[in-house]
């Protein structure tokens, strides 16, 4: 059975793999991993969102969504 942790750490791996760098990679895993499906916006602040929105816009820019 995978741990919470266990899926933080993939979805960092994931990141990085699609070309985001190592410490936004980190950075929205941890934000990912505090997600709260019965709030709004999953319980994130307009902080948390700008860096998902930037880890994003990095794998754009790789080409990610283009396979």
């Amino acid at each position: 059975m995978s741990t919470p942790d266990d899926l933080r750490q993939a979805y960092q791996l994931a990141l990085e793999e699609a070309g985001v760098p190592v410490n936004l990679a980190a950075q929205c895993a941890e934000i990912t991993a505090k997600d709260d499906a019965s709030k709004p916006n999953l319980g994130r602040s307009a902080d948390d969102q700008h860096l998902i929105d930037s880890s994003m816009e990095w794998m754009k820019a790789k080409g990610f969504f283009e396979r």
